[in-house]
């Protein structure tokens, strides 16, 4: 059973990298699962609006309404944990009780070619067991509903080929449900991946959310044992290149010594 490792860099690199790291292979639908977890609640407030656009039955609108209370408070304190052992066919473990660790199978979060499955289909997952915790119910009767809610749970994980020789992609997603939106920052290698999204965030200068900026095309290099990826920035206040440095040793990227840098002007 592989577990999740919050891996904290060192104060030479951007200390906002310090974020949620796995490994299990590349580890791309894993670190999705983690996100969506921990952004549950952002994405299930829309369904709460006035014009009920999920649809949402009034037992169901009073277990979302909880959850997202609920979630909000204690996202980081569930335990995530990524299994190679489980039963053919089943994605996901949990007690149907507050707080309960959700227990995934990896296996169960890839298509057969390897690609990671689509973002709804891994909310569902998510969703799924935390909607048990709240109403008491197995959680395997509530994954259909789930698929049904996050059937418009999108986000293009396109990638940026960094380098082929160690396999590097760079990933920006942006991640959509309804009204609400958030922009991702991933970096996936052959054994690890990690979202940079803090720590690019902390790089812009200060214009609001990072959905407020428009990223786009990115262009690859590499000098010696270093690659780099420069991202176009633009946003209300400020526009420039956003610049990730990844110091290599040998095929191993060494993300505690990544850095980003913001050039632009204002």
């Amino acid at each position: 059973m592989k577990s999740m490792i919050f891996l904290c860099l060192s104060a030479l690199a951007a200390p906002a990298l310090a974020q949620i790291h796995v490994t299990n292979g590349g580890g791309l639908a894993e670190l999705k699962v983690v996100y969506l977890h921990q952004q549950l609640a952002t994405f299930l407030r829309p369904c709460l609006s006035e014009d009920n656009p999920c649809e949402l039955s009034a037992a169901e609108r009073d277990d979302f309404t909880r959850l997202v209370d609920w979630h909000s408070r204690e996202a980081r304190d569930v335990r995530i944990e990524f299994s190679d052992r489980m039963p053919s066919g089943e994605a996901l473990s949990t007690e149907a009780r507050p707080g309960a660790a959700l227990i995934v199978s990896s296996q169960a979060l890839y298509a057969p070619s390897g690609a990671a499955l689509p973002v709804s289909e891994l909310g569902a997952i998510v969703l799924a067991g935390r909607w048990s915790h709240v109403n008491g119910r197995p959680s395997l009767e509530l994954v259909a509903r789930s698929r049904r809610l996050f059937a418009g749970l999108n986000g293009e994980f396109t990638p940026v080929v960094l380098s082929e020789r160690p396999a590097v992609r760079l990933h920006l997603p942006r991640v959509r449900f309804l009204s609400a939106q958030r922009q991702l920052v991933m970096i996936e290698a052959e054994n690890e991946t990690l979202d940079f999204t803090a720590a690019v965030l902390k790089a812009l200068p200060i214009c609001g959310p990072l959905e407020a900026w428009s990223l786009g095309n990115a262009r690859p290099f590499r000098r010696g044992d270093r690659l780099y990826a420069s991202v176009e920035a633009v946003s209300g206040c400020a526009s420039g290149t956003l610049v990730i440095e990844l110091p290599l040793q040998g095929d191993l990227p060494l993300f505690e010594r990544a850095r980003v840098d913001f050039r632009g002007s204002f």
